[in-house]
């Protein structure tokens, strides 16, 4: 029977997997997405709604059409560069890529070596919980470090594997620190509250202290 179930198991993961590896890359799944925003322009041209903030009438404008073609290269620039997480996503990239080509990643494997034995589990969960700082990347980084770890101690590798997964899992985004991601989501926040109330600022930290 346990064979039989690590089989099914198997079979769904490599299922994942050759799905998984069909999906077309990122540049033509965003490619796509941004022509069905202009179809749907097109098909919801005239529709309109009310801003909340302003109470102004907003209309669907479609861009299926000349006015439109010229609406999209006129300012392509201004809304690629005005989207709030872009800065901290370039930013993130050039950190990561410092980190990895200065030993920063390496010094931390080799610090993870020679913790004692009894502190290991725990040591893991704290690189879990922190690893948030390199946002999503956590996930695919700490996993195959703990299972490393686990190998050069002569334990079962695949434990580690696990136990770094659910570090990184379970911890997310319940850094100690302010991680990229709470950038991230900040920014994404402050643009979509500032619909209902322009002069309402998002922040990270407290800026005001109140005495009970």
């Amino acid at each position: 029977m346990a064979q039989a179930n690590e089989g099914l198991l198997m079979k769904f993961v490599n299922w994942i997997e050759r799905v998984g590896n069909k999906l077309p890359h990122m540049f033509w799944i965003f490619l796509g997405l941004w022509f069905l925003v202009i179809i749907l322009s097109g098909i919801f041209g005239g529709v309109s709604a009310v801003d909340p903030a302003k109470g102004e009438e907003i209309k669907v404008v479609s861009l299926l059409n000349r006015e439109g073609l010229a609406w999209i290269l006129t300012n392509m620039v201004s809304n690629f560069a005005k989207f709030p997480p872009l800065g901290l996503v370039l930013v993130m990239m050039m950190a990561a890529g410092f980190a990895e080509r200065s030993g920063f990643i390496p010094a931390i494997m080799k610090t993870l070596t020679r913790v004692p034995e009894k502190y290991l589990i725990p040591a893991i969960f704290i690189v879990g919980i922190c690893g948030n700082l390199a946002s999503d990347a956590s996930l695919v980084i700490i996993p195959p470090l703990s299972a490393a770890l686990f190998y050069s101690r002569r334990k079962d590798p695949i434990f580690g594997l696990i136990l770094g997964y659910v570090a990184a899992s379970a911890g997310f985004t319940a850094n100690i620190f302010i991680a990229g991601t709470d950038v991230l989501l900040a920014g994404i926040t402050d643009a979509a509250v500032k619909i209902v109330d322009p002069n309402y600022n998002v922040t990270l930290v407290p800026t005001t202290c109140e005495v009970v």
